[in-house]
């Protein structure tokens, strides 16, 4: 490793030190990250459940799948940052309340998602209402950094 590598992963170390002795920035980075890991978990594990236990249903699944993620994410997004802000004036902890709280609301809706295992439709609503429901984050962690 030569000199200018190291001094540029001492900088960013310094960087990131500094950013995370801010509360704010550093519970912001955890909690999202933290939501980001499960986003990325259910992006990978559904689509294989989905092929799997409804195998005559690929197609379906492709195109609803897709709509639900573009659709779903940009009014969770939206939604989410609407919500905190018109709640949020004089609550310095409404942001995080959205966070928390859409994420909370979503999980039984995930379950609900992979242990429906005899309806198609049902476990597909389930889905999307996971994603409407706990993408609300993504505005309000922003807002707060």
């Amino acid at each position: 490793m030569n000199n200018k590598t190291k001094q540029l992963f001492a900088t960013l170390g310094n960087s990131l030190t500094g950013i995370m002795k801010i509360p704010v920035a550093k519970w912001t980075t955890l909690g999202a990250s933290m939501r980001d890991f499960g986003s990325f978990a259910c992006d990978y594990y559904i689509p294989l459940f989905y092929l799997t236990t409804y195998p005559t249903h690929k197609a379906q699944f492709a195109i609803m799948y897709s709509l639900i993620n573009i659709f779903g994410g940009i009014i969770s997004s939206l939604g989410g940052g609407l919500v905190s802000d018109k709640f949020g004036k004089g609550r310095p902890m409404m942001r995080s309340w959205v966070c928390i709280g859409g994420s909370l609301i979503a999980m039984p809706f995930f379950w609900g998602s992979v242990l429906i295992t005899n309806n198609f439709w049902l476990s597909i609503a389930c889905s999307a209402a996971r994603i409407v429901i706990g993408e609300s984050f993504r505005s309000p962690s922003v807002t707060m950094l």
